[in-house]
């Protein structure tokens, strides 16, 4: 890969990592915000039900989980950041075959081939 892709494909790591942040922190300021909520109403006295109660655990959960992907994406960037470094940006994992231009596009942080991706999920 030229010198001038791997100044792109750098730019558009930096802007999926600053997304990737963005997402991370409102994700933590809703989470914030939930269980504020949920010691309100566990502390107060009165008409709650336990199903509400519920609910905000299921979406606790499901923030937590969200978030992990998050953290998963930002380690995977950071690598693809790496790799421009050290000259290996682009090659597969699997079979160290250059990945498609057009899949880096979509994600620049992948790290294998669109063959090597479609074994993985048989």
């Amino acid at each position: 890969m030229d010198e001038e892709k791997l100044k792109y494909f750098k730019s558009k790591l930096l802007g999926e990592w600053e997304k990737t942040m963005k997402d991370l922190e409102a994700m933590e300021k809703r989470k914030e915000g939930i269980q504020d909520d949920l010691d309100s109403e566990l502390s107060t006295e009165g008409d709650y039900h336990p199903g509400d109660i519920g609910t905000e655990l299921y979406m606790e959960e499901q923030t937590e989980g969200f978030k992990e992907l998050l953290e998963e994406k930002l380690r995977e960037i950071d690598k693809s950041l790496e790799d421009i470094e050290d000259g290996s940006y682009g090659y597969c994992d699997n079979c160290e075959e250059m990945i498609s231009e057009e899949r880096l596009e979509v994600m620049p942080y992948v790290k294998t081939c669109l063959d090597c991706s479609d074994e993985d999920v048989e």
